[in-house]
């Protein structure tokens, strides 16, 4: 009778979520979103929410019928439901932000939900989280089962509703399924109403043209970070049956606290000129359309010079046109890394907070040989401000490579591992760092590690092959690596 007891305990442990601790559950809203808009969904009309939020700050939705819809979205009615619908995948949280908001993987729901959810040590703190991005919406099950949210015609022309939803209205619905810690970095996008039916998201938001606070751009930083008013920023903690309201432009970063079910609608088109301009600029340079994407942000910048962020992205699109394979002649590389470095010294100086541009002007003085006290010092900085930024610690250690600081170069690299375990090219700076030197620790041993390095390297699922003519050797290494495959 007990064994069968636990067997039957153990079934329900996997068919239905994890319960929220009863401490979050039982939060008072004041306590939870100091400082944000309350209302109830039933009382806020559309013409007063557009008066009172639409772009302007956040608000939070209370809804007694998204609660009672929680029945449909238990982990058991979901696999019955949909375990076969295919579903977009991110592996952690930096990966989903440079897919441009989407799981760069597929794989049906239950496979999410019954093998890379529960994949870290059996546990269902892995960070893998499921962000689809319109894919579930396009299948037949998928779109009935998201007309099970109530969504509030908020976001909708003011005659259609939720029933009438069609991909031609302007939204993309997204399908957000994670365990406890996983998270998303900051990122800003048009207009969204996120609904919340299991679990809880933790949010940090900023208004637009303020910069993050560097403590909460890791998943370690969320976490810690004391529930409390903060000048200049906001937070909230949702719990299931609310909807939040994200204003268009408004930085923000999540954190899943407990097993969290959400669904969302994001605007596709801006409604500000500014941001408009801005994510087609961004749009065109992710299909490598750099003509039209460096004309439309450099009119962005002439219109709005005072905009820090204006400055950043024309230089970001530039440093992305360089990216391989890129068409341009060496004449052009030299000029495209002259506009950026004035672009992002211009933006630095707009605010001395940005440790975004920092990190890309160290990389244009990587980029361009310069190693000097004085480039050094701007790569630092850019560490000083944000240790948790994959790019600042990866950049750091390509200029203390490039001036020989080999194990300066390999302390700033293996941080760099840490932060995004499956990125490729910090392992391989890394394994390059590690075969350079020898401090006290014998070459074989340096040399193991650094082959480790380069295994992981190639199981982060990035081209590695495209990093092999970093030095000569790197590039031994790396054929070493490929001959014995088998040994490692």
């Amino acid at each position: 009778m007990l064994a069968v007891l636990l067997q039957l305990s153990a079934v329900a442990a996997v068919t239905e979520w994890i319960p929220l601790p009863a401490g979050i559950r039982g939060l008072p809203v004041e306590s939870r979103c100091p400082g944000v808009a309350v209302r109830d969904v039933s009382a806020l009309s559309r013409a007063a929410f557009v008066r009172e939020f639409r772009g302007a700050r956040p608000v939070l939705l209370r809804s007694p019928a998204l609660l009672a819809a929680r029945g449909r979205w238990a982990r058991g009615a979901l696999l019955e439901c949909c375990a076969g619908e295919v579903v977009q995948v991110g592996a952690d949280a930096r990966s989903i932000v440079t897919n441009h908001g989407e799981g760069a993987a597929n794989a049906t729901l239950s496979e999410f939900l019954e093998t890379r959810m529960l994949a870290a040590g059996g546990g269902r703190a892995q960070p893998a989280y499921l962000f689809d991005r319109s894919q579930f919406a396009r299948q037949p099950r998928g779109r009935e089962q998201l007309r099970t949210v109530p969504f509030p015609p908020l976001l909708l022309p003011q005659d259609r509703s939720m029933e009438g939803f069609s991909m031609q209205d302007g939204l993309d619905i997204y399908l957000l399924i994670g365990g406890a810690n996983a998270s998303v970095g900051f990122h800003d996008h048009a207009d969204s109403l996120v609904a919340v039916l299991h679990g809880a998201k933790r949010w940090f938001l900023y208004p637009p043209h303020r910069i993050p606070a560097p403590s909460w751009r890791s998943r370690r930083g969320m976490a810690e970070a004391p529930v409390a008013a903060v000048a200049g920023s906001v937070q909230c903690v949702q719990l299931p049956g609310e909807f939040l309201y994200v204003p268009e432009g408004w930085s923000h970063a999540v954190l899943n606290l407990g097993e969290t079910v959400a669904v969302a609608q994001q605007q596709k088109v801006p409604h500000g000129e500014y941001f408009r301009r801005r994510l087609l600029a961004q749009q065109l340079a992710s299909a490598r359309e750099f003509k039209d994407s460096r004309r439309i942000a450099m009119e962005t910048v002439r219109k709005w010079p005072e905009r820090a962020e204006a400055h950043a992205a024309l230089a970001h699109n530039l440093l992305e046109e360089l990216e391989p394979p890129s068409t341009l002649t060496e004449e052009q590389v030299r000029a495209a890394l002259k506009i950026a470095e004035a672009c992002l010294r211009k933006a630095i100086s707009l605010d001395a907070t940005d440790s975004v541009s920092a990190a890309n002007l160290c990389k244009v003085y990587v980029q361009t040989g310069r190693l000097a006290d004085a480039a050094l010092a701007v790569c630092t900085q850019a560490v000083l401000q944000d240790g948790a930024s994959y790019n600042a610690l990866f950049w750091l250690g390509r200029m203390r490579l490039g001036r020989k600081e080999f194990a300066a170069a390999a302390k700033h690299l293996q941080r760099c591992t840490l932060v995004d375990p499956l990125a490729p090219e910090g392992h391989y700076q890394l394994a390059a760092a590690l075969l350079t030197f020898d401090r006290g620790v014998s070459k074989e041993l340096v040399r193991k590690v650094a082959k480790l390095q380069l295994r992981r390297c190639a199981e982060g699922r990035g081209d590695c092959e495209r990093l092999r003519d970093v030095d000569a050797n790197t590039a031994a290494l790396w054929g070493d690596l490929q001959a014995n495959k088998g040994e490692l």
